[in-house]
């Protein structure tokens, strides 16, 4: 197969890097060797997102939201 954009490596950054080319119309390959995407954040249960993270002026609902479709092609 052939591939615009590799990217090694399904950390957040290389996650979003994915979602940005394919968002750019680039057929893009995300290669990750652990069983899931999101590097740290995922496998040692860290949520930069937990409540004391966040600011009193945090608004969830700007959160971009990324579609199940978006992720499996």
């Amino acid at each position: 197969m052939n591939y615009d954009v590799a990217i090694v490596g399904g950390g957040i950054s290389g996650f979003h890097a994915a979602i940005a080319a394919s968002r750019c119309g680039l057929k893009t390959l995300l290669i990750e060797k652990n069983s899931t995407i999101g590097g740290l954040t995922t496998l040692g249960l860290v949520n930069p997102f937990m409540k004391y993270w966040l600011d009193e002026n945090f608004d969830p609902s700007r959160m971009e939201r990324i579609s199940q479709s978006e992720m499996i092609d």
